[in-house]
């Protein structure tokens, strides 16, 4: 079965999705895959406890990006 994905930087593209679908599987997500450091900021400070000053003392050194 082939799916298409929109992508707002890129456009529509159709992918294959895994040959054997069970009918109880979840369908795949349909979205576009995340920017380049979309998820840095809640990834450090929600699930790993670093302070915001801490993340922008990671981006200014340039250890980590973020999208912003």
């Amino acid at each position: 079965m082939l799916v298409d994905i929109d992508d707002p930087e890129v456009g529509s593209h159709t992918f294959a999705r895994t040959t054997p679908h069970l009918s109880a599987a979840p369908e795949i997500p349909t979205g576009p895959a995340p920017n380049l450091g979309q998820h840095t900021r809640p990834i450090l400070q929600d699930l790993l406890g670093y302070s915001p000053d801490e993340v922008d003392m990671l981006v200014e050194e340039g250890v980590v990006a973020t999208d912003e």
